[in-house]
């Protein structure tokens, strides 16, 4: 990627995404009727999702006032 920011973006992304994928994991009938932390893992799942959303948003919002930034920048110095 073009910049250090993308870099480490991208690999948050995949630790999220192996975070929720073992998360799902637990939440299959594979332990049945015995899973007592059902519920419990079905919070940590929004949580998950959650947190990759504010992260991946609050990047966004800073590439873009970045970028508005520079284009008031560029049209004060034509000026």
């Amino acid at each position: 990627m073009e910049s250090k920011l993308e870099n480490r973006m991208i690999f948050l992304n995949e630790i999220v995404v192996s975070i929720y994928l073992y998360i799902l994991m637990v939440l299959t009938d594979f332990f049945a009727e015995i899973n007592l932390f059902r519920e419990n893992c079905g919070w940590a799942l929004v949580l998950v999702i959650l947190t990759a959303f504010s992260l991946n948003f609050s990047k966004f919002l800073i590439l873009f006032a970045k970028s508005i930034y520079l284009k008031v920048q560029r049209c004060n110095l034509k000026k």
